[in-house]
């Protein structure tokens, strides 16, 4: 009796471990119904996955389809934990039939250096690659709508990464502590939270156009990242986003959002101009704190956002608001070093030209026939003149600039001198 209770305890176990329904080509399957299969490990704790077993090492051409017991069946996901720590040297090749990545399918194969990722896949699952140490590439295809939560995290020896516009959504920490990263260029709708964080490396980041969302702390950390434009496109920064960006130097704010986060580039200590987008209307905590070099901004807004009084926390200057723009900022203001102007943007719909009341530019100057109130700007937004007279402009560098009467006139310039 008590050899046949022994027995079936070791049968319970086995049965809780037991992953696969079987074996060919020494690959192992699990099958998931309507003739399909996944790749899978040797076997599956079920009381504590991280202790599942693969024994897969070398070369491992998978196949599309696989056929057993008379029956065929067609390959279209590689399992969660398939190739868990493979240890050993590794080569996948994933056929065209997969659709899906699972949870940590690869994570801890710190051989694999490259994995081609077909245009059948729809989804990289959470910590898919995780920790695979030696990756140095990889594509990510057209067909891919989500990268999962820290899908690539800790992948050291990747240099550069591609998202496309297929992509939705990119999981939090998908590429934390890639620190041989170089480069990205993201598409897609969604950054996640830390997706990027402490990617010390990362020196080059392109965010396109079809990119709707930045989270928290998406990029605190990127130490070497020297320069960043975010698209109009973008409707939500999370606090922290650019954290810690010691070496950024040039950061266009063009995102449409109403706020500006907390600390979302305190310690870019680096910066030295901002441009902030008309669209915002308040800037929290500690936004631009110990942000000691910036010496320019501006501001495309027509009234001025509203400040916390540690917006520029462990700044040791006051900010000064020059004489010509008391008309748009509060004269009670004063931050030394810094310049902000209130440039308008050129409308959709122009309410009317300024030739139309008769100011003209001309060989180097503008004529105010009628003797409006107007104003003289460079693209930078810096105030050249203003009055009811003729303005001079022969001193003006070559140049765009803008007049404007503050009531819908405008009038863009091609200045030559």
């Amino acid at each position: 009796m008590k050899k046949l209770l022994s027995v079936f305890l070791c049968l319970t176990v086995w049965l809780s471990v037991s992953a696969y329904d079987f074996r060919v080509d020494g690959i192992y399957y699990n099958i998931i119904g309507n003739g399909q299969v996944e790749v899978t490990c040797y076997a599956y704790n079920s009381q504590n996955p991280y202790d599942s077993y693969s024994s897969y090492s070398g070369v491992y051409p998978i196949p599309s389809s696989v056929t057993y017991n008379s029956v065929n069946y067609s390959v279209t996901s590689i399992g969660d934990y398939a190739f868990y720590y493979c240890s050993g040297w590794l080569s996948v090749d994933i056929p065209n039939s997969v659709t899906s990545i699972g949870f940590c399918a690869f994570c801890g194969c710190g051989a694999l250096t490259s994995v081609d990722i077909p245009n059948s896949v729809t989804s990289i699952g959470d910590y898919a690659f995780a920790g695979c140490i030696g990756l140095t590439s990889v594509d990510i295809p057209n067909s891919v709508t989500s990268i999962g939560h820290h899908a690539f995290y800790g992948c050291s020896g990747l240099t550069s990464v591609d998202i496309p516009n297929s992509v939705t959504s990119i999981g939090d920490y998908a590429f934390w502590d890639c620190d041989g990263l170089t480069s990205a260029s993201i598409n897609g709708e969604n950054i996640g939270d830390y997706a990027f964080w402490d990617c010390s490396g990362l020196t080059s980041v392109t965010i396109h156009r079809g990119v709707i969302s930045i989270g928290s702390s998406a990029f605190d950390g990127c130490s070497s990242l020297t320069s960043v434009t975010i698209p109009n496109n973008v409707t939500s920064i999370g606090d922290y986003a650019f954290l810690n960006c010691s070496s950024l130097d040039t950061l266009n704010f063009l995102a449409n959002v109403e706020t500006i986060a907390k600390s979302v580039i305190s310690g870019c200590y680096n910066l030295k101009s901002l441009a902030i987008s008309s669209s915002v209307t308040s800037i929290e905590d500690s936004a631009f704190a110990s942000c000691k070099n910036i010496r320019v901004i501006t501001c495309y807004a027509t009234t001025p956002p509203d400040i916390t009084s540690t917006t520029f926390a462990n700044y040791d200057a006051t900010l000064y608001v020059p004489a010509s723009c008391v008309d748009v900022y509060s004269s009670t203001i004063y931050w030394r070093y810094f310049y902000i102007q209130a440039i308008p943007d050129e409308p959709a719909a122009l309410e009317y030209s300024l030739a139309d009341r008769n100011v003209i530019y001309l060989n180097g100057k503008v004529y105010n026939t009628d003797g409006l109130e107007i104003k003289l700007y460079d693209t930078a937004g810096r105030l050249i003149s203003s009055g009811d007279s003729d303005i001079e402009m022969s001193s003006c560098p070559s140049g765009i600039y803008i007049v404007t009467d503050g009531k819908g006139g405008f009038l863009k310039i091609n200045h030559y001198r």
